[in-house]
Parts: structure tokens; C-alpha cells; sequence
């Protein structure tokens, strides 16, 4: 008996050192269950939890977009007969921008990219919306589109810039796939003409000097949102942003108009959008140039913005949409 006593406190004393591993499968290596092992000596029960139909889904639709399809075309030779040629293409390749926008998109709000066929599909998205980019600034440069509107909307680009900048706060493998999209945005409407305002004394008084004049106020900010999520610090980019929107806040004449009670007018910027700007210039630490031009015509656009409100409401900033989130984001 004292000799099992002593055995036992010798084993007591032995546990004291002793490391356990446990093991566990990745999810984002499963497709149709997840399974969750824990090896322990007094327990070899395996866990299975069932992955939910919804993301069954989403990875089908993943695996066959990012499939190779048969692609048919009928030549014809210089003997007038007709020569069919057959190739494998991609489906991602035969999608319109707006396709591809939109499925992004659903996938970014369904917060579905940790699986290797979701990841993929993105990394396809966004590679195949830069090669389309690249190849759009190229035939700028040489010419080849005057007169021709191009094949995709800025709604599409800061839509999909958005989606993939979301995923990648939640999966960092898809940052070299957003960095390349981002060169690409910036090569599109930047690189192919000289719209950069390189001076402070210089002004935006023309389209020259405004690569994003076409942009929606919606599109600039949503742009601006998917830089800051992603840690994007791209300067470029940033500088033709925000000196777009200081130039639209200077040129807001609505206290002199009758858009004065239009608040929701979508001609100008909405009041929660310039503080999300705010936001993304302290998220990325921007200061001094074109950013700080923005900050000072922004703190004074919102405080012309409450005055004006204040003749018609004991709560002005509630009464423009600076709320809780907004106030937050200042």
C-alpha cells in the first residue's frame, strides 16, 4: 500500500510537466462536414458538426464558376469552308462586369470566404477584373477607345473593390489579390492621362484634373471604405479621392439653392458620408497636402450643414444624420 501511495504521488508529480496535444482539422479544408478531433488518453470521442446547406451552396457555386468550359468558334479559311475550333475557357472569364460584381458581392455579405473554393473564386474575381482593367488603360493609351463607352460602370468597381476588401480583413490570402485590383483602378484612371494634381496652389477647374468626375458620390465613398478596411495605403489613389471630394464640398451650394431642403439629395455628399471619409483618413493616418485641405473643408461643410438645421430643429446634428455611428466615426 505505501508503495502505491508513493507510485501515485511520483505520477502526480509527473503530470506537473506533461504537455497535451490536440489536433484539429481546418475548416477551411472540409466540403461537406467538419470534423474536430481531440486525442486524449481518457477520451477518443470524435466530434462531427454538419456545415450548413447555405455554405454547401456557396461552395458550389464557387467550384463550378472556377471551372473550365468547352468554348466553340467557327473559322472561316481561305478555302470558304468553316473551321470550328474548340478551347477550354474558364466561366469567370465569360462573365459580364456586372456578374462578377455581383457575385462578389454576395459572398462578401454572406461573409463566406474561408473555404478553398470561396478564397479561389475571389483570387479569380479580382485577378480577372485587373487583367480586364490592364487591358482597358492599354487600349486608352493607344487610342483605340474614343468614342466608345467603356464595357463596366464605377458602381462595378467600387463593388467589387468592396467585396474583396471585406473578405480580406477575414482572410489575408486574398491581399495580393486586391493589391494587383487596386494598381489596376489606379493604372485605369490615373496612370493613362496626367490627372494628377501635382501642385497645392493648383485647383480642379477642369476634366482633366478630375480622373473621378463621373464617380458617384455612393461609389467614392465606398471606394474609400474598401482602402481602409484593406489597409490600402495607396497615395495615388488617395490623393485623386479625396481631392474629388474637397472639391465637391467647395462647390456644395445648396444654402443658396433649393436644395437647401433636399437632404437627401444625391447630388451632393450626405453628411454620414463625409464623416466615414474622416474615418478612412485616420485609419490610413493621412495628413498634410490634399488630406488636410480635406479635413478643414469638411469640419467646416458639417458646421454650415448643423447651422443651417439649427433654424428648424433643437437637434441639428440629429436632424442632418450625424448620429451615434457618425459621431463615432468624427
Amino acid at each position: 500500500k505505501q508503495q502505491q501511495q508513493q507510485q501515485q504521488q511520483e505520477d502526480e508529480n509527473n503530470t506537473e510537466d506533461t504537455f497535451t496535444f490536440e489536433q484539429w482539422v481546418d475548416i477551411a479544408q472540409k466540403n461537406d462536414t467538419v470534423s474536430s478531433f481531440y486525442n486524449d488518453d481518457d477520451n477518443d470521442d470524435n466530434e462531427i458538426c454538419e456545415v450548413s446547406p447555405v455554405t454547401q451552396f456557396f461552395d458550389a457555386v464557387a467550384t463550378y464558376l472556377c471551372s473550365y468550359a468547352p468554348v466553340t468558334t467557327d473559322n472561316n479559311g481561305n478555302d470558304n469552308k468553316n473551321h470550328i475550333t474548340t478551347t477550354q475557357s474558364l466561366l469567370v472569364e465569360e462573365m459580364s462586369w456586372n456578374e462578377i460584381a455581383n457575385v462578389a458581392w454576395a459572398f462578401a455579405s454572406h461573409g463566406h470566404c474561408r473555404t478553398e473554393q470561396s478564397e479561389h473564386l475571389m483570387a479569380t474575381l479580382a485577378n480577372e477584373a485587373a487583367l480586364r482593367l490592364q487591358k482597358e488603360a492599354i487600349a486608352v493609351a493607344k487610342n483605340e477607345k474614343i468614342g466608345i463607352a467603356p464595357s463596366f460602370l464605377s458602381r462595378d468597381i467600387s463593388q467589387l473593390v468592396w467585396s474583396i476588401g471585406t473578405l480580406q480583413s477575414d482572410n489575408f490570402r486574398l491581399s495580393e489579390s486586391l493589391a494587383s485590383f487596386v494598381d489596376s483602378i489606379a493604372l485605369y484612371w490615373l496612370g493613362t492621362t496626367q490627372k494628377l494634381i501635382d501642385s497645392e496652389s493648383d485647383t480642379l477647374t477642369n476634366e482633366r484634373n478630375r480622373p473621378f468626375l463621373d464617380w458617384s458620390n455612393t461609389d467614392l465613398v465606398q471606394l474609400a471604405i474598401s482602402l481602409g478596411h484593406g489597409r490600402m495605403d495607396h497615395q495615388m489613389l488617395l490623393t485623386a479621392l479625396f481631392q474629388e471630394a474637397t472639391y465637391r464640398l467647395t462647390n456644395d451650394n445648396r444654402s443658396s439653392t433649393k436644395e437647401s431642403k433636399k437632404y437627401n439629395s444625391r447630388r451632393y455628399f450626405q453628411e454620414w458620408e463625409v464623416s466615414v471619409l474622416l474615418w478612412v483618413q485616420a485609419r490610413l493616418y493621412l495628413k498634410d497636402g490634399s488630406y488636410e485641405q480635406f479635413t478643414k473643408t469638411a469640419v467646416r461643410w458639417l458646421r454650415q450643414r448643423s447651422l443651417s438645421a439649427s433654424a428648424s430643429s433643437a437637434f441639428p446634428l440629429q436632424q442632418i444624420g450625424i448620429r451615434d455611428q457618425e459621431k463615432a466615426n468624427l
